[in-house]
């Protein structure tokens, strides 16, 4: 069996990257095997719950792209992406990765509540970058081996700016480090279904967030902690009803995402998904 299986695997041509792949997993520990598998199991977890929500086709906003694990995922789910990102580096990897992927449009900028240009701090850590002082000084505690270089300055667009350029998105994703409530301060029209990313060290910044999106239209919460990509609420709330939810977590948590999905017409979702 095994004989018949190589000489299957040599005949199609799949005889040299099995090999190389066998040998890279070989070369792992267990413990960076363990990491790797469970790294595979978020993002399908992941993929699970955007595909929900995304359909073929669909324009979808990655608002702080960083190296483009979000947009890969969603280009999985046939999605068309823009990808904003101002950090240099990101830059360079989302281009190397898309530059020659017609359904994924790379914008160099940060985004605010308004055009023009703003503070940002990049990260000894390339994820935790950020346009926010008042984030980085909340979880100065929690990431105390992380720095952050003195301030430069960006080019600032706005959600409007996009929505203008590339059409009303189905789904958009907000991870900015803090800098959330500025970039949904940029929007006048309510899209369908939203996420961005929450920090317990700073609670009232996410409810800024909420309650802008309660401006905007009608919209039902929920959230998941942590990444592990699963709903915690049985059911989409309203705003306040999310807000003790998140009041109520303990002190050990660390962070999340918030989702939030537009009510038009008909009954409210009684359960995620």
């Amino acid at each position: 069996m095994r004989q018949t299986l190589k000489t299957i695997a040599s005949r199609t041509g799949l005889l040299p990257p099995a090999r190389a792949l066998l040998s890279r997993l070989q070369q792992l520990s267990p413990r960076r095997a363990a990491k790797a598998r469970r790294l595979q199991e978020r993002r399908r977890m992941l993929q699970e719950l955007y595909s929900q929500w995304v359909r073929p086709n669909d324009l979808c906003f990655d608002i702080g792209a960083n190296v483009g694990a979000r947009v890969e995922l969603l280009r999985r789910l046939g999605a068309r992406v823009v990808a904003a990102e101002p950090h240099e580096l990101c830059l360079l990897e989302l281009r190397e990765k898309f530059g020659r992927d017609p359904g994924v449009n790379v914008v160099p900028k940060g985004l605010g509540a308004e055009p023009g240009e703003h503070e940002f701090f990049v990260s000894s850590d390339i994820q935790t970058s950020s346009m926010s002082k008042d984030w980085i000084e909340s979880v100065a505690d929690r990431l105390p081996s992380y720095s952050w270089q003195a301030p430069k300055m960006v080019e600032i667009t706005t959600l409007d700016q996009l929505i203008e350029a590339h059409g009303l998105p189905q789904f958009c994703k907000i991870d900015v480090e803090g800098f959330e409530h500025e970039v949904l301060k940029g929007l006048s029209e309510p899209i369908p279904m939203l996420s961005f990313e929450y920090t317990p060290e700073r609670l009232d910044p996410a409810f800024s967030c909420l309650r802008r999106l309660d401006q905007l239209g009608s919209y039902r919460f929920n959230y998941s902690a942590e990444e592990d990509f699963e709903m915690a609420l049985g059911s989409w709330v309203q705003r306040r009803e999310l807000e003790k939810a998140l009041e109520g977590l303990s002190s050990s948590h660390r962070s999340g995402d918030i989702y939030a999905r537009l009510v038009i017409d008909g009954p409210e979702p009684s359960t995620p998904g």
